[in-house]
């Protein structure tokens, strides 16, 4: 785990511009973050910009990140300023992105900042990661894109 605190000349901890005295990170064998939390000057978790006090990552055995979640000053899921609390990555066997889903704080699909619940990249996996209902509820009429030579959505 890797620590960083702000201090002033007299060793005090001080405020940064997002309002934070201190961040921990936390990694993985493989060098990939894994958790970051962030503090103030009573070294109690505090939000920082986009609305999260913690942000946890996984990833596959390839150092693919299959899923990203945010946490709020109770350690509960929040929703942040991208609009989902919680956000899955569908790798097929290559390790290509075949499907990114959001969802909110309830474990309830959600539309992205930009609009969308899922960004499918093949007609044939995305059933296999999340159910198609979610698709077809939150986003009637998504264009399918056509698969380039490796195999990648070509959108």
């Amino acid at each position: 785990m890797i620590e960083q605190v702000y201090l002033d000349a007299a060793d005090h901890p001080v405020h940064t511009s997002e309002r934070l005295c201190k961040f921990t990170h936390k990694y993985d064998l493989q060098g990939q973050l894994i958790e970051a939390s962030f503090f103030d000057a009573q070294d109690q978790l505090t939000l920082r910009q986009g609305g999260y006090a913690q942000h946890r990552r996984m990833f596959d055995a390839r150092g693919n990140l299959t899923e990203e979640t945010f946490f709020g000053l109770q350690g509960s899921p929040v929703r942040v300023d991208n609009g989902y609390a919680n956000n899955h990555v569908c790798l097929d066997d290559r390790g290509y992105r075949i499907e990114q889903a959001h969802f909110d704080e309830h474990g309830q699909p959600t539309l992205h900042l930009d609009g969308n619940a899922m960004r499918p990249r093949s007609t044939t996996s995305a059933a296999s990661c999340w159910s198609a209902r979610i698709m077809d509820s939150m986003c009637p009429g998504l264009a399918q894109g056509s698969t380039d030579t490796r195999g990648a959505m070509d959108l």
